[in-house]
């Protein structure tokens, strides 16, 4: 749930599931599999069930079935024998099927639902197999460009029919299901798109991290998401007084922002380019400098966008204002009492804690 490591019940729920599906395509001599079979039937191939219709009885298997348009979405076939693998409808090449890749060669052929061993042909006086597809009518001209694509794709994937079919998992590099890649797929979201090594990892206090959070999902409430609220405001920058207040400008690009930035990576010796947004630089800031030289830097950015963000407040509703070099100063005193609090230095002045971090980088 947005980065706080809960997950939505019911989609959690349907991946679980998903491993059901899963162990059904490959567990074929198990007792259980050879059971749901036998009472619902097998499917086109024998990859599930066919569809459960009925009405009495346990609902048990009719609930795992039910995900199976979804979960077969991110399946691959991979071809041995090709006894199981249809040869237009199964992602056997590529990401898509063959169906979907020449639509006026599908609608003419003589067998729609052919398996691959089925369009295969041993030539009489040799051992070794050639295609042997079939259609019901002549190409048009304006057909025979995607015939000869269709066969040279093919060509070279003529199986050897050594081992039998299995599926592939197309979301994991390895091929093998897993629950959080399908959990992943369900809910829309890729594992990285959102920064929690980069908010909940470094050692900062927890009010915040939580607003690093907020900050991240661009919730927190700067002028431009009060507006979005229906407040009549005027949307302008406090600390520059020039651009208008968002969750990024405020954090990232506000002159007073960005001059505390590149004078705290001065103190590493680093040149940094700004990404757009507040999580893109949580996420290509975390363990920058290495697992074992990181922990004082991953600190940088939730003290450098708590200190901007309490002084903004501090200028919008209680009309004081600390001048930059204060602001300098605060970030520096503020990133060594939080090293000391988790051991990162036993410095104990500033000087001595600036050099030692430009020894570290």
């Amino acid at each position: 749930m947005g980065g706080l490591g809960i997950r939505n019940v019911v989609s959690f729920n349907q991946a679980l599931l998903g491993k059901w599906l899963w162990r059904y395509g490959h567990e074929v001599s198990h007792l259980w599999r050879r059971l749901i079979s036998t009472k619902y039937g097998e499917g086109q191939g024998g990859w599930c069930t066919k569809v459960c219709r009925r009405t009495h009885g346990c609902g048990l298997w009719r609930s795992i079935y039910g995900g199976w348009e979804s979960f077969s979405k991110h399946l691959s076939f991979i071809v041995g024998e090709g006894t199981h693998i249809r040869f237009w409808h199964d992602r056997w090449i590529g990401d898509n099927t063959l169906r979907d890749l020449y639509p006026e060669l599908y609608v003419c052929s003589a067998v729609k639902d052919a398996c691959i061993f089925d369009v295969l042909w041993i030539p009489k006086g040799s051992t070794v197999r050639v295609w042997d597809l079939r259609f019901y009518r002549a190409f048009e001209d304006w057909e025979l460009a995607a015939s000869y694509s269709l066969f040279q794709l093919i060509q070279t994937r003529i199986p050897r029919g050594d081992k039998s079919d299995t599926l592939g998992w197309r979301l994991k590099g390895d091929g093998k299901f897993d629950i959080r890649s399908y959990y992943h797929a369900i809910r829309g979201v890729s594992n990285s798109l959102f920064p929690s090594k980069g908010v909940w990892k470094p050692k900062i206090p927890r009010q915040v991290a939580f607003f690093l959070w907020t900050a991240a999902h661009g919730r927190i409430l700067t002028l431009d998401n009060l507006m979005l609220k229906g407040r009549p405001l005027a949307t302008w920058c406090c600390m520059c007084c020039c651009d208008g207040e968002s969750v990024d400008h405020l954090l990232l690009h506000c002159p007073v922002t960005h001059s505390l930035r590149t004078f705290m990576l001065q103190a590493f010796g680093i040149h940094w380019v700004m990404p757009g947004s507040v999580a893109g630089l949580l996420s290509c800031w975390h363990q920058w400098l290495g697992k074992h030289n990181s922990n004082i830097w991953n600190l940088v950015p939730g003290c450098l966008m708590w200190i901007v963000w309490l002084e903004r407040n501090r200028h919008s509703f209680e009309d004081i204002e600390k001048t930059l070099d204060e602001l300098k100063v605060l970030c520096q005193w503020s990133l060594l009492e939080w090293s000391r609090c988790w051991s990162f230095t036993d410095c104990s002045s500033i000087i001595e804690f600036l050099l030692s971090l430009s020894l570290v980088s």
